[in-house]
């Protein structure tokens, strides 16, 4: 059986597969490196995802079906790039929300 190693320095991987079930592809270490880098780079929707976050642990907003499939697990999705406006959400499933954020991507081209 082939080692897992981390994409970006090679290292290897304590764990082949995270505690939500994903795939590794990175260490520790390149993990929150990378984190940080995309961090400091989009800092509007840095802030939009904690004041979300804080929202709904507060109870200020509660977490809808997926507007495409009604999947009760959820994503918080701004549209339109719409930062500056943290709470007007709509709630899709991870897979409707990747795939939205692809089609968003291959339309930008």
């Amino acid at each position: 059986m082939k080692r897992a190693s981390c994409k970006k320095c090679g290292g290897a991987l304590r764990d082949s597969v995270a505690p939500n079930g994903h795939k590794l592809r990175y260490c520790p270490v390149c993990h929150s490196a990378a984190k940080r880098l995309w961090k400091s780079a989009h800092p509007g929707a840095t802030r939009a995802h904690r004041v979300v976050s804080r929202a709904l642990a507060k109870g200020a907003i509660t977490r809808g079906p997926c507007e495409v499939c009604g999947d009760v697990r959820t994503e918080a999705h701004h549209p339109n790039g719409g930062y500056d406006l943290p709470l007007a959400v709509t709630w899709l499933c991870k897979t409707h929300h990747r795939g939205l954020h692809a089609a968003l991507r291959r339309a930008a081209r």
